[in-house]
């Protein structure tokens, strides 16, 4: 312990005096808070030491300059006055008493010693004074001028003081109107901060139910993005999300127009706070495709150029309105990329472009991706079904022209 009391760490200073607390220790631990500005600690240090210790000075001196170092003379002389009976005081006490104007800071006074014949010289004074009258000295009555003055200066302090008591009032009223505003924005901010936090969860929950690309899962999801938005209505991640959802819904997983409705309503206002999402572009030009403009959802989609036009979720996109429109050679011509990624969606897209144009062995390799990513999926067996049969139609073929 005393090894930390030598180190001038304030770490090493503050676990010996919680660890075995001292008058000392608390006086020292007093200096380095004051040193650092942090009055608060300081006071709660000195405060608790002269409440320990109440018989030591250094505490008490601890406490006095607290209050000096923050210009608090009435509790500098409220702290003297407290000092318990008997208590010899520090050196510094006197000095901190002297500066502030207190008792105790001043040297006591010998009592006046009589000098030689000067008890009957005061007798003889005052038998003098008995025997004379007093002369009662006249009063001169005040000038109207003089007393105009006077009078106008009683009535300036008095407009001074109220001035005073005014402004005081008024610092006091802005004071407590600005704690008032500043409390209510911490707590909106708090309150603001915990739904976006829980609508951050919502949503990150939604979109690993999307990743096995399943009717439940996305009606599972599309009700954690409408959670979502119920807590933060201006999320972009949660209006993107629902848009995207109810698109594949609407378009792919069942025949219920209706969600293709709540796309475009998740759109507009997404575009309305003007949203930017890359899920909410595709969403849109999903929307145009399955909804009849296929050319429209093309350009939408061909627009995403650089990275984001080569993601696994733009490239699916791409491919299922080429296979909307007929054209399955330009969704081959992307085989290469779905091989590169692991993307449950951009295989099975991939997979019936390939067996559109009668490359069955591209695309039973990428249904058997799929299947390794979600092997309940309903297009693995209906793909796996397909490319069989292409496969054995095209080997009979061959065995058919040898004959």
């Amino acid at each position: 312990m005393e090894a930390k009391l030598d180190s001038p760490n304030l770490a090493d200073l503050e676990m010996a005096f919680a660890e075995q607390p001292a008058c000392d220790t608390g006086a020292r631990l007093v200096k380095f808070y004051l040193e650092a500005n942090r009055f608060i600690e300081a006071l709660v240090i000195a405060t608790r030491c002269t409440k320990i210790w109440p018989d030591e000075p250094g505490c008490h001196e601890s406490l006095c300059e607290v209050h000096m170092k923050r210009g608090h003379l009435t509790k500098i002389r409220n702290t003297l006055d407290k000092l318990p009976a008997g208590l010899q005081p520090s050196r510094r006490l006197l000095e901190i008493a002297a500066e502030v104007g207190h008792p105790l800071g001043k040297p006591a006074q010998k009592p006046m010693q009589e000098k030689p014949g000067e008890a009957a010289l005061l007798k003889v004074v005052h038998e003098e004074t008995r025997e004379k009258p007093a002369i009662e000295e006249k009063r001169k009555p005040r000038r109207p001028v003089a007393n105009a003055v006077l009078q106008a200066a009683r009535l300036q302090s008095v407009e001074e003081v109220k001035r005073t008591r005014t402004s005081a009032r008024r610092t006091i009223l802005l004071s407590a109107g600005l704690c008032l505003l500043l409390g209510g924005y911490i707590a909106w901010t708090w309150h603001e901060g915990s739904l976006q936090e829980e609508a951050n969860g919502l949503i990150l929950a939604a979109r690993k139910l999307m990743k096995p690309d399943l009717e439940a899962g996305y009606r599972q999801a599309l009700q954690n993005f409408e959670k979502a938005l119920s807590l933060v209505p201006d999320d972009t991640a949660a209006l993107s999300g629902a848009a995207y959802a109810s698109v594949l819904l609407g378009g792919e997983k069942t025949d219920n127009r209706e969600f293709l409705f709540s796309a475009k309503k998740y759109i507009s206002r997404a575009s309305k706070i003007g949203a930017d999402s890359l899920r909410l572009e595709v969403a849109e030009g999903l929307l145009c495709g399955y909804a009849g403009d296929i050319a429209k959802g093309k350009a939408i989609i061909g627009g995403l150029a650089g990275n984001a036009g080569r993601s696994p979720l733009v490239l699916d996109s791409a491919n299922r309105l080429d296979l909307l429109a007929g054209e399955p050679e330009r969704a081959v011509s992307r085989t290469h990329l779905a091989f590169q990624y692991r993307d449950l969606r951009l295989d099975l897209s991939t997979a019936r472009a390939n067996l559109a144009v009668g490359n069955y062995q591209a695309a039973l390799k990428l249904v058997e991706l799929a299947a390794a990513l979600s092997p309940s999926h309903p297009d693995i067996a209906i793909l796996r079904k397909q490319g069989a049969e292409l496969k054995a139609a095209k080997e009979i073929g061959p065995v058919q022209n040898s004959k």
